[in-house]
């Protein structure tokens, strides 16, 4: 167990000693961006350190307007709406769903932020889909929603679409989805899943997100059209909470210069480790991802010893397996991936004999 003393993006101090960081889920590298934070301090000097009333006061503040129109176009939906996380984001569309008699079906490894258990589907993924075209054709009150996410972001695996094409036509469907470790990451521009998703009539998507992985900021957003937006507006859970912190709404939106420059970096990061580092035979990767997932749970700690820390703990909870993993970011200097992948090669080669 490591405590973090100070942190920089790239390293982190622990006991007096600087360890490279290789963890965590700052894929930009935006939370420790010197840009970034200026335009932080920037903002925190025009709307203080937090705002904490309602969205739906008789005080409005045009920049969350401002923001959720520049995300619905990023994304490419017709509307989005934040809030303080994206926890809050997947608790807010399932909540409001319930409300209205949507029938919520979770795909397996649906994360705890939309996984609120009802209908919740013990099997595999391919599975579960097959189990779809089992229930889709009862009488449901309103239509079925169908939820997974994205990523299977422990073990580094993207799931195919195909089967979105197959759902019934003549039933009004909503695809939800928790694009958590893909917006700002993958896809043309890091608008992550929307894009690469068919596009059907009776098919309406929900979107939700993190902010605070690769946007840097402690917020969440739903992305979506108009009509379902006023339904999660117009929710008390949305109502009665905090909004996200405006100062770094601010930061966000002077900032899409350098989000677009870091995610060049990111990704020059990934295709450098992926041409040097020893990892056909041992993890598990996407061509286009910064995640890399071994089996091989002793790599952490010997690591350790070379003064890196990448992931490896149990998750999601304290009795299940540890999850290993390297975490690249666009923080990262060349010098810091040459020496990672230097110790991963004598590693591997030791691991051999």
């Amino acid at each position: 167990m490591f405590r973090a003393e100070k942190m920089s993006g790239r390293s982190v101090h622990n006991d007096g000693k600087e360890y490279l960081y290789f963890s965590g889920t700052s894929y930009l590298g935006l939370s420790h961006n010197n840009i970034f934070k200026a335009y932080l301090k920037d903002g925190m000097d025009l709307y203080g350190s937090n705002f904490g009333g309602s969205r739906r006061s008789n005080l409005q503040i045009p920049l969350f307007e401002e923001a959720e129109d520049v995300l619905a176009q990023w994304i490419g939906t017709e509307s989005a709406l934040t809030v303080s996380s994206g926890t809050m984001a997947g608790q807010l569309v399932v909540k409001t769903l319930q409300s209205l008699d949507h029938p919520l079906f979770f795909a397996p490894g649906t994360h705890p932020a939309l996984d609120a258990q009802a209908h919740h589907f013990e099997g595999t993924f391919q599975e579960w889909t097959s189990f779809l075209g089992e229930i889709l054709y009862q009488d449901w009150p309103r239509s079925p929603v169908l939820a997974f996410s994205s990523i299977d972001v422990l073990h580094v695996h993207r799931y195919e679409l195909e089967w979105i094409e197959a759902l019934p036509s003549e039933i009004p469907i909503i695809v939800l989805i928790d694009d958590s470790h893909g917006f700002g990451v993958y896809g043309e521009n890091g608008a992550g899943i929307f894009p690469q998703l068919p596009k059907h009539e009776h098919i309406k998507y929900i979107i939700v997100s993190s902010l605070g992985k690769a946007c840097g900021l402690p917020g969440g957003v739903i992305a979506c059209d108009a009509s379902l937006k006023k339904h999660f507006w117009d929710h008390p859970f949305f109502g009665g909470a905090s909004p996200l912190v405006p100062a770094y709404v601010y930061s966000f939106l002077q900032s899409q210069e350098l989000i677009a420059e870091q995610r060049k970096r990111l990704h020059m990061n990934i295709q450098y480790f992926l041409s040097n580092a020893p990892i056909e035979k041992h993890f598990q990767f996407l061509p286009d991802y910064p995640v890399f997932y071994s089996k091989n749970n002793s790599l952490a700690d010997f690591l350790a010893g070379r003064n890196i820390i990448i992931s490896s703990f149990p998750y999601p909870g304290p009795k299940d397996p540890l999850i290993t993993r390297i975490v690249l970011s666009a923080s990262h200097e060349q010098e810091d991936l040459e020496r990672l992948i230097k110790e991963l090669k004598y590693f591997f080669q030791k691991d051999k004999k």
